[in-house]
């Protein structure tokens, strides 16, 4: 039985492990522990586990967060035991409403929790003996109860499904699982129809199709053969086929070799730990295990022009614009066969930079985008259409405030201007802070303020010589350098061209 604990307080997180230990004894090396709600979510959903103990008050995802994620988000199922120094009903109210049916205060009294330990013990046993495959008789449950881990396969089950569909546990089988992702519900029944069809006119007896809703995917388990080559090449080349000429199905499918029954759930991890290749191969490859390390994959660079361009979009309320540099993003990252690995980071990298533009010039829109939650859509994107839909929603999101929003560039580069014209900052300058052309924000500046980019500058800093000049009693030379001029005998005229008198005349005129 697998346990994760989620508590960011060390000392009551490792009580809790050193309490299951003493319990279960025999349990001890199936105990996960995390300490964020971000690390609850990765080891939860890696390990798949009996029962969830987690505390609800964490920081920055908390425990009723996390399980939302988990159980409505992703659609898993398991024990959870909610933790809390809170009692309040609210907190209870939202816990029952994901099916949360244990809730202790803390701190933890030993035999309470002992006693509730038990209790989930005992309904975990329950559920697992009221689908117990060697009453349901159907293979399918057989192979569901071994790859969710309700049962382990032991010498009765063994004997079953020699018996009854004369298999032979320890003999070599084969999987292809086919990854529906969110159209899992509306398209099961036609694929499990499709592929079936394909392999009884192929002439490709001994298979059975088993639905995983929770990672939505099918699953088609192969026995009784001596050599499953001929099969694999079947369904690369005609099955696939089949798939995809109906329109507007483009599916992902993984294929490995699996020892025997035993190894059923290591074949199919090897295939979900390598489906994401098909963002970088295309939907009409099927992945081959272990033959998808041999593919050959070029050095990478990532795009910093189209991300240029993307902001310069961004910034200039061109939504237009902006999902065409998109699309070319996207377009360059599969022009060529790079690693799924590289084509996601690049992914972030790019999402990432836009984003710290929204948060510098509208930070109410940026506090309405959940980061995390993009991070986490890239990184388990299967398919090409998966990340190009984060993708293109996150774009939709920033860039819809920005286009009611008038001069969000100029008003960027005013505050660059405030911020560093002591230092004489150029225009280049501040087109290469905002990754953009001198030439555009020139124009953005002419447009939203009637004069150039030169004019204001010369303005602003007149406007701040005046100030030196009445409110301090520095001298010429000095007041030139605080504005960003070495030359003082420069700065002496150019405020005479502005002002019309001198810098000293003007300060004479005010006293």
């Amino acid at each position: 039985m697998k346990i994760v604990i989620v508590e960011d307080e060390i000392r009551i997180r490792e009580g809790i492990a050193k309490l299951l230990r003493r319990f279960y004894p025999d349990d001890c090396s199936h105990i996960y522990e995390a300490e964020s709600g971000e690390e609850g979510l990765r080891i939860i959903c890696e390990q798949k586990p009996d029962i969830v103990i987690t505390d609800i008050r964490m920081e920055p995802v908390d425990g009723l967060e996390m399980l939302r994620m988990l159980i409505r988000d992703k659609g898993m199922s398991f024990k959870t035991i909610l933790l809390s120094a809170y009692s309040e009903f609210d907190y209870a109210r939202q816990a029952i409403s994901l099916g949360v049916s244990e809730y202790l205060v803390k701190p933890i009294e030993v035999g309470e929790f002992h006693k509730t330990i038990q209790r989930v013990r005992r309904e975990i046993e329950k559920e697992r003996s009221d689908i117990d495959p060697r009453k349901l008789k159907s293979l399918d449950a057989v192979l569901y109860g071994l790859i969710s881990g309700q049962y382990e396969l032991d010498y009765e089950l063994e004997q079953f499904l020699a018996a009854s569909y004369n298999i032979s546990a320890g003999k070599e089988s084969a999987i292809a699982c086919i990854y529906l992702g969110k159209r899992y519900e509306d398209e099961k029944e036609l694929i499990i129809n499709m592929v079936t069809s394909s392999l009884l006119k192929g002439g490709y007896a001994g298979h059975q199709a088993v639905c995983l809703p929770r990672e939505r995917e099918i699953l088609f388990f192969f026995y009784g053969r001596e050599d499953f080559r001929s099969l694999e090449r079947f369904l690369q080349i005609s099955t696939m086929r089949e798939l995809n000429q109906v329109s507007g199905l483009s599916l992902v499918v993984g294929w490995d070799i699996a020892g025997g029954l035993k190894d059923i759930n290591k074949a199919l991890d090897n295939i979900r730990l390598h489906l994401p290749w098909s963002i970088s191969l295309g939907s009409d490859v099927m992945i081959c295990c272990p033959k998808i390390k041999n593919i050959r994959v070029y050095d990478y660079s990532y795009p910093t022009q189209i991300e240029k361009d993307s902001i310069a979009a961004l910034c200039g309320l061109d939504h237009t614009a902006l999902r065409k540099h998109a699309e070319s993003f996207l377009g360059y990252v599969t022009k060529r066969v790079y690693t799924p690995e590289i084509i996601k980071k690049s992914a972030v990298r790019y999402l990432m930079a836009l984003l710290l533009v929204v948060k510098e010039l509208n930070y109410s829109v940026y506090e309405a985008i959940n980061e995390r939650e993009i991070v986490e859509s890239v990184s388990t994107a299967v398919t090409f259409r998966e990340l190009e839909d984060v993708v293109i929603k996150t774009l939709e999101d920033a860039a819809a405030p920005v286009e009611t929003t008038a001069g969000i560039l100029v008003r960027k580069a005013q505050r660059l201007i405030e911020e560093f014209y002591r230092q004489g900052i150029t225009l280049e300058e501040i087109a290469d802070k905002m990754n953009m052309t001198p030439e555009h924000i020139s124009s953005q500046f002419t447009k939203e303020l009637g004069v150039n980019f030169s004019s204001y500058m010369k303005n602003y800093r007149m406007k701040k010589a005046k100030e030196l000049l009445l409110g301090t009693d520095l001298k010429l030379y000095e007041i030139a350098r605080r504005i960003g001029y070495k030359d003082s005998k420069y700065f002496s005229r150019v405020f005479k061209e502005t002002e019309g008198m001198l810098p000293a005349e003007y300060r004479k005129s005010h006293v």
